[in-house]
């Protein structure tokens, strides 16, 4: 009887072993769905982020549009061109290229009515512009606004 007990136990405790390693094995295999599944929710928390942050940029700059639009200074005319040029490098980043290219403009006008010929600010919006109609496939205005870009440097260089 001795015997048989003993064999009974030894067979218990193999079976524990044998499914203590599945255990592991389904254990480690969770995890590694686990740590997937929790590198994804990061992205998408990352990315719905990205979207809070770029919805609430968007707004603040469309209320400082909105109140310096009404103001006629020379320094809040051109803080009012600089709202626009970072409304449109949130229309390129939310891929709203026509929207981006309209806000750029924008701010080209105001820019070109106060500041020289030459300023770098100038360059700086026609490459934005050419940037917004590159990426939403306008190739033709995209080189013309490209070049402006190009011949504003190359005056301010002489």
């Amino acid at each position: 009887k001795d015997s048989e007990k003993d064999s009974e136990e030894e067979v218990s405790q193999d079976e524990e072993m044998e499914t203590g390693e599945e255990d592991q094995s389904e254990d480690v295999e969770g995890k590694d769905s686990e740590k997937d599944s929790e590198k994804e929710s990061e992205k998408e928390s990352e990315a719905s982020e990205d979207v809070g942050n770029l919805q609430l940029a968007w707004e603040v700059l469309e209320l400082a549009r909105n109140i310096y639009s009404k103001k006629e200074a020379k320094e809040d005319r051109l803080k009012l061109a600089q709202i626009y040029l970072n409304l449109g490098e949130v229309g390129l980043e939310t891929e709203k290229y026509e929207q981006a290219a309209e806000d750029f403009m924008s701010c080209l006008k105001i820019q070109q009515e106060l500041l020289a010929a030459e300023d770098r600010l100038l360059a700086e919006s026609h490459y934005q512009l050419g940037l917004a109609y590159s990426l939403g496939k306008d190739y033709d205005k995209s080189i013309e606004y490209y070049r402006n870009s190009h011949n504003v440097i190359k005056s301010r260089i002489g």
